[in-house]
């Protein structure tokens, strides 16, 4: 019988084998793909903590960038795997590129769904895979977590499409929730177009589509954003709060838009969250 030991060294050889690596979330082709370029290959980079032998929880990280292009998400990557969690790092598909709604909400999802399919080979707790973003990332991240039930064509050949997207817990860092009066007006534009319906500004109104069924939710905010507004937070924690969802909003005095200017104030208070939600120890 191998030692315990030989185990550990076993399970973090499979781990690593990949960790660090591109896996595309459709090999054969995206829904709706207009070519075969990068662009066109939405996919996640993995990154989990060093040593780590018993399966973690995971977080799925949307990037901001405005659906313009896709921001670095260094703090959050070092912040989180530093403390226990897995880093499922997303690259989805942007309207610049060609792609507005739904493809960035496919991905998210996509994304979810592949990294519990994958628990085992990722060292992944499945009943803790949650879902970051940050700007118009947290858009992304907050529709995953209100649409989670916008089902896929089941295929008893993908095992990826029989599992659940639903985020066990949420992190919003400034993000765009709403498309209504205090929408991020480049954000709406890029996703929907210049002249919407305005039932599709309601459905991609996150605030508007909360239910019970929402997952616990972190939201952080500053209070002198002027480009993504904290009534965007306020509305989406208000929105949770009614449902009975958990919900824990901070709005901190200054910081500007991704908190460059602020304090390590919201890495405290995310992680703090995160132990009280017994997702990391």
């Amino acid at each position: 019988m191998p030692s315990r030991r030989a185990v550990v060294m076993a399970v973090l050889a499979v781990v690593s084998s990949a960790l660090g690596q591109r896996h595309e979330l459709w090999p054969k082709g995206a829904p709706g793909a207009l070519g075969d370029a990068l662009k066109d290959r939405p996919y996640v980079t993995v990154h989990a903590p060093k040593g780590a032998a018993a399966p973690r929880a995971a977080v799925v990280v949307c990037p901001g960038g405005g659906y313009k292009h896709l921001s670095a998400i260094g703090d959050y990557l070092g912040l989180l795997t530093a403390n226990g969690l897995v880093v499922v790092h997303l690259r989805y598909r942007l309207p610049t590129d060609g792609y507005g709604h739904p493809a960035p909400l496919r991905d998210a999802l996509r994304a979810i769904r592949m990294t519990r399919a994958n628990a085992r080979a990722w060292n992944v707790d499945p009943g803790r895979v949650g879902v970051l973003g940050f700007s118009s990332g947290g858009h992304v991240a907050s529709t995953a977590a209100t649409h989670h039930d916008a089902q896929p064509p089941r295929s008893h050949r993908d095992v990826i499409s029989r599992v659940s997207g639903r985020p066990d817990f949420v992190a919003l860092f400034c993000p765009v929730i709403t498309m209504g009066k205090h929408a991020h007006k480049p954000s709406v534009v890029r996703l929907l177009g210049k002249a919407p319906s305005s039932e599709l500004l309601a459905e991609l109104s996150n605030e508007l589509q909360v239910t019970k069924d929402t997952p616990p939710t972190f939201l952080a905010h500053a209070k002198d954003d002027r480009l993504v507004t904290p009534e965007n937070s306020t509305l989406f924690h208000d929105a949770l709060r009614k449902s009975g969802v958990s919900a824990e909003l901070h709005v901190y005095p200054s910081g500007g838009h991704g908190f460059t200017r602020a304090s390590d104030a919201w890495k405290k208070d995310l992680l703090a969250w995160l132990r009280v939600r017994k997702i990391t120890s």
